[in-house]
């Protein structure tokens, strides 16, 4: 009997924690439904352990496992041990406190971070948590959800706002290609008019010079015939001349003409690739936005089966809470840079390089960041300074992105991640 005690005193508070079909059955499908993913969904589906149908919409397989729930049949067994190894971290963080203030700090904390699911597990089966505070939780993760398909809508919205603008901007492109072209068979037309103008200009100046050749001749003996035909020759010599300096007129008209037109044509040139790039730009926010809005489209790692998971090995996508510090950038999409960075399992951090946050912050917060990234197209000069002073003396990764869209940051958070 002495013995049984020392080793069940030995027992870590781990050990003693809840298991799943011990949890209040009003709480089940809240559970399930925030610590499995879709994707968990589908896998579990295709294995035979846990009786689902394949061919089920992902709320029937959601629905089925809640159902199984209820009792300590193998099942429910399987699915507690899926959830300890998933969330394995998670469980031995909220284990080393044993009161509910403790126990609600570490919660406000990873609802900062994003590291929800983890952390509701952890505490709905904490041998410690009171009824009093699991309930409370359990009511803001089913206010977060309403939260969610609200913020989910106004996205959307957003998202078709922006696909009008490029729609609007690639018919513009294709009206000033339309016109660009136009006006470049226009100019080639009058080239190969001034072409034929200098041809005959040319055949023009021969013939006068054949002409004065022959009253050159003719003037040594001169005789009453060949005065009336130099008279003749004179006279259509003035013509030629007057319609030389015509021509020549003309062709410096027609010269100074091209120059304008060729300076049009490379001015339109220009126009139709800054459209082109700020075109490119748009999908590129179109992508990123799209990344954001529908994240389970892009999703295809399977960090529940990985080796390397929560280890210095771990590639990715998941930022493991790790602080991401964006100094400057537009302000109407600081939600979207704190969305993206969530999503990936980062903690934002912000500062706007001095508009409305003093910049003396700015040093504080740079070295509390584990990475920086700031926009050179929307932050001032001595942000900039700052940002390459303080990462550098602290060894801190960082990135001087180019532009402040969602495409760069995604750009910049895979050059410092991976």
């Amino acid at each position: 009997m002495g013995r049984a005690l020392k080793i069940l005193s030995k027992q870590s508070p781990a050990s003693q924690r809840k298991k799943l079909w011990s949890i209040d059955q009003s709480h089940i499908c809240s559970v399930l439904g925030t610590c499995f993913r879709k994707s968990d969904l589908r896998k579990m589906a295709r294995k035979k352990q846990f009786g689902l149908n394949s061919e089920d919409s992902d709320f029937l397989l959601h629905l089925a496992l809640v159902n199984q729930v209820g009792a300590r049949t193998p099942t429910p067994r399987a699915l507690n041990k899926m959830l300890d190894n998933i969330y394995k971290v998670a469980i031995h963080r909220y284990a080393k406190v044993k009161d509910d203030q403790a126990i609600k700090a570490f919660w406000e904390e990873d609802i900062l971070s994003g590291n929800i699911p983890g952390a509701y597990w952890a505490i709905m089966t904490h041998p410690s948590a009171s009824l009093e505070l699991i309930t409370d939780i359990y009511g803001q993760v089913q206010m977060m959800g309403h939260d969610t398909l609200r913020n989910y809508q106004r996205d959307n919205r957003a998202f078709g706002n922006l696909k009008e603008k490029v729609a609007l901007l690639e018919k513009v492109s294709g009206n000033e290609r339309q016109q660009h072209f136009k006006e470049k068979k226009d100019l080639e037309k009058k080239l190969s008019d001034l072409s034929e103008m200098k041809q005959l200009h040319i055949s023009l100046q021969a013939e006068n010079s054949k002409l004065k050749t022959l009253l050159d001749q003719s003037s040594a003996g001169e005789s009453g015939n060949l005065k009336q035909q130099r008279d003749e020759l004179r006279r259509h010599i003035a013509y030629l001349c007057g319609r030389l300096d015509n021509l020549s007129e003309e062709l410096e008209v027609k010269e100074n003409m091209l120059k304008i037109a060729e300076k049009t044509v490379n001015n339109l040139e220009k126009t139709q690739t800054g459209i082109y790039f700020e075109n490119e730009k748009f999908r590129q926010e179109i992508m990123s936005l799209e990344a954001v809005l529908h994240p389970q489209i892009s999703t295809t790692c399977n960090c529940a089966d990985c080796e390397d998971r929560d280890t210095n090995r771990c590639p990715g996508p998941d930022l493991c809470g790790r602080k991401v510090l964006y100094v400057g950038g537009r302000q109407s999409l600081v939600p979207m840079y704190r969305r993206l960075i969530e999503r990936q399992g980062g903690s934002f951090l912000h500062h706007d390089g001095g508009i409305e946050v003093a910049r003396a912050r700015l040093p504080e917060m740079l070295t509390g960041a584990d990475a920086v990234v700031c926009p050179v197209d929307c932050v001032s000069h001595e942000a900039c300074t700052c940002v390459k002073k303080v990462c550098k003396r602290y060894m801190k990764p960082y990135v001087m992105m180019r532009s402040s869209g969602l495409s760069s940051l995604t750009k910049g958070l895979a050059e410092i991640f991976q």
